[in-house]
């Protein structure tokens, strides 16, 4: 399995949330799209997965990173060379 830290692109620009644009890619490239998932997972498809990592700092704040997991490894590549 891969994961991805995708965080940037979903948090890092503010005029476009790109997590549409990566679960459509992840959908045609990887394997089809389940729908949403629980808490943590937002969307889980076949192979994949995107989640969200929350974690609560000593100072009281919170940190989230975003993530994607793909459990094929070519396909992971390819996820990385678009993505990443």
């Amino acid at each position: 399995m891969a994961h991805f830290n995708i965080t940037e692109h979903i948090l890092g620009d503010y005029n476009k949330n790109h997590i549409l644009d990566i679960r459509t890619w992840l959908a045609e490239n990887v394997g089809e799209y389940y729908g949403k998932g629980d808490e943590q997972t937002v969307s889980i498809g076949s192979g994949w997965e995107i989640y969200v990592d929350r974690k609560f700092q000593p100072d009281g704040s919170m940190h989230i990173g975003w993530y994607v997991d793909i459990t094929d490894d070519e396909k992971s590549m390819l996820f990385a060379l678009r993505w990443i």
